[in-house]
């Protein structure tokens, strides 16, 4: 067995499709095929369970798989430690992003970037249970997201109820983790809205609009919905988008109001034809920070994510 035997196993079960993960590959779909069966004869047990098309790992495959992404994994974190060593860090990050931290992201790959001119990275905008789970399999390098326990799906939108996971305790292998910023609530309105001149807004009022907002599998919808719960408030939007850049569109173009991130528009730059309207009664703070897996030694480029991260908590 061999090195590009695991990198083609990792990318089908990324790609979830034998013609995309050659091509992720640039290799042939047969060529592909064909290093995998070699593997499983290797090993003495099928791997992939096969079908007309892609449908999964065996029970043997998922052991196999998870040991072919530690290989990897270990792979890069030796690359990097050569480099570090030779005073030329290289490499890639791979970065999830809970969408409503998506310009904190831009700030601190720009940090990172200063003191590490080589580095590259690649920015997912994913769910905080995504981060969590691809953190897990070794498909993320780091994330951006919650601190803090996050509700279930779905709590605050019935009465009140709510239930919560730990945002850095669930299933898997530890995390580490560094605060970036605290996350607050805005009423989100284009400039000729009634309120747009307000000194703030409560929840209640904010309930009465016409509203977008995130998807319920998004975090920040479930803490929005269980504040909303909370006060025994249950809006129904207009429109659930899983973009806020589709959310703004909406509050320019078809006046719609929206619940954004206090510190969203400030990092995007000044949008004139918009205003954000502070969300009082009650005032509602969530961490935001970056996490990784906890492992000693951590790989060069991780560290020194972390290090930029704390750099821009101390600003």
């Amino acid at each position: 067995m061999d090195i590009r035997q695991f990198e083609y196993l990792v990318a089908l079960a990324r790609e979830r499709n034998f013609t995309r993960a050659a091509q992720v590959c640039n290799v042939t779909q047969p060529t592909l095929s064909s290093r995998i069966r070699q593997l499983e004869e290797e090993l003495g047990t099928a791997i992939v369970a096969r079908g007309s098309r892609f449908v999964g790992f065996t029970r043997e495959g998922e052991g196999v798989l998870r040991w072919a992404r530690e290989i990897l994994d270990a792979r890069t974190a030796m690359l990097q430690e050569v480099a570090r060593v030779r005073g030329t860090p290289l490499g890639m990050v791979t970065l999830g992003v809970i969408p409503s931290a998506l310009p904190m992201a831009a700030r601190l790959t720009g940090q990172a970037m200063a003191v590490l001119p080589d580095a590259r990275f690649t920015v997912h905008s994913e769910s905080s249970t995504a981060i969590h789970r691809r953190l897990a399999d070794l498909e993320l390098d780091a994330g951006i997201t919650y601190l803090e326990p996050v509700p279930a799906e779905g709590a605050g939108r019935q009465g009140g109820q709510q239930g919560a996971a730990p945002a850095t305790g669930m299933k898997g292998p530890p995390l580490r983790s560094v605060p970036l910023y605290e996350e607050r609530y805005c009423l989100l309105v284009d400039g000729g809205h009634g309120l747009a001149e307000a000194d703030a807004v409560d929840w209640d009022a904010a309930a009465r609009e016409r509203l977008c907002l995130l998807t319920p599998n998004m975090q920040y919808r479930r803490f929005i919905d269980q504040t909303f719960g909370s006060l025994g408030l249950a809006p129904e939007p207009l429109l659930e988008s899983d973009s806020i850049v589709n959310l703004l569109a909406n509050v320019r173009s078809n006046g719609l109001a929206s619940i954004v991130p206090r510190n969203f528009l400030d990092l995007l730059g000044p949008m004139t034809d918009l205003r954000m309207v502070p969300l009082v009664a009650p005032e509602v703070r969530h961490q935001v920070g970056l996490v990784a897996l906890d492992r000693q030694p951590p790989q060069a480029l991780i560290a020194a994510l972390f290090r930029a991260a704390g750099q821009l908590a101390a600003e």
